[in-house]
């Protein structure tokens, strides 16, 4: 996968560009894609990176994942560090995120582009999709399950629900001589809804992702992710799974159920991934939408998860400064600033050293 620039006789001939973080482009790679003038720039702090936040001297930066430069040439970014155990990272970094809504910062995915061929990407998206959306899930179940009023019509024995429908009742038991039976029209106050239906086929959809995973079933945090499943699935067992015709719906702007916003946003993402299709999902192809993640704002995360360990309740996350500066981890007690570098090996640099010796005479940090 890694050599697929190099030896080409014809960049235009290219149709994948693919790199590693902080790799640059090849001659005559560069040239070329000098040629089709395209707009590289510096990410924003909290910003959208605009093809994978290639920089304008044609450099990858910290983010990972698949976008189009044109719709003829994509671009792949693969991590600079082949072993990591991105799990891990993801479970750990999603039992102590600060909220929910900080992942949108550190990754996205664009379902409306083309997907990119790279089947080296699937190991990294299926898992961060599906393990966040569990997250959520659990989470929306210590909340509680929304109930709603769902409306029925059943050919009841012996009794009488609602209003009895005139017309079906003549029909199927009147003129059948079913003189046991009523026809009613009724509501009935159930968690089976629409959002929850979307979610019960979305969790279905998940535990045939993880069933999928190459060598998933051997990893240390499979039987935690198993557990969540079956805890989800065990608290949606009333619900039935045909979201046929719900894919659009989202949560009533009410306070009491603001939990289930995330929940939702996910589960689409999940059914749009196999186009609501289980047959896809169990053939599915190297395909992938267009995605980015960044790496070290999930490397702050996951480092955030260790540090809540050993002291919760105490560390402060991202503490802001002056100048939209931020500091990643202060403990006040210990009168400790501390910050993370997603990089290999234990080496520091000058840079590392003023950076956060400037947060250590920051006013706002103080």
């Amino acid at each position: 996968m890694e050599e697929i620039c190099r030896g080409a006789a014809d960049p235009a001939d290219i149709r994948l560009f693919t790199l590693r973080e902080h790799q640059s482009f090849e001659q005559p790679f560069q040239d070329y894609i000098s040629s089709l003038n395209l707009d590289f720039k510096e990410t924003d702090y909290e910003g959208v990176p605009q093809y994978l936040g290639i920089t304008p001297d044609l450099c990858a930066s910290y983010y990972i994942g698949a976008d189009w430069l044109t719709p003829e040439h994509g671009v792949v970014v693969l991590p600079k560090m082949e072993r990591l155990d991105y799990i891990t990272m993801f479970m750990d970094a999603l039992e102590f995120a600060p909220s929910a809504e900080y992942f949108n910062k550190f990754y996205g995915i664009n379902f409306c582009a083309p997907q990119i061929e790279c089947g080296a990407l699937n190991s990294i998206l299926t898992p961060l999709i599906a393990l966040q959306f569990l997250t959520a899930v659990k989470h929306l179940i210590h909340r509680g399950i929304k109930r709603g009023y769902v409306h029925k019509e059943e050919n009841l024995k012996g009794k009488i629900k609602g209003k009895i429908c005139i017309s079906q009742h003549f029909s199927k038991n009147i003129s059948n001589m079913r003189q046991d039976r009523i026809y009613c029209s009724y509501k009935e106050f159930i968690p089976d809804i629409p959002e929850n239906r979307l979610i019960k086929r979305a969790l279905i959809f998940t535990k045939q992702m993880f069933s999928s995973l190459p060598g998933f079933s051997k990893h240390s945090m499979s039987r935690s992710v198993w557990k969540m499943l079956n805890d989800s699935m065990t608290a949606f067992q009333d619900v039935s799974d045909d979201s046929g015709g719900y894919s659009h719906i989202a949560a009533h702007r009410n306070k009491l159920y603001r939990h289930y916003e995330a929940p939702l946003k996910l589960a689409r993402q999940i059914l749009r991934r196999y186009d609501y299709s289980l047959h896809k999902l169990r053939n599915e192809p190297n395909l992938v939408p267009p995605f980015w993640i960044d790496m070290s704002r999930l490397y702050e995360v996951f480092i955030y998860s260790k540090l809540r360990q050993q002291y919760d309740g105490i560390i402060k996350f991202q503490v802001a400064g002056n100048y939209r500066t931020a500091a990643d981890f202060v403990l006040p007690q210990k009168k400790l600033i501390i910050d993370t570098k997603y990089k290999p090996g234990a080496g520091v640099n000058i840079d590392d050293i003023r950076q956060i010796s400037g947060y250590a005479r920051d006013e706002k940090i103080l």
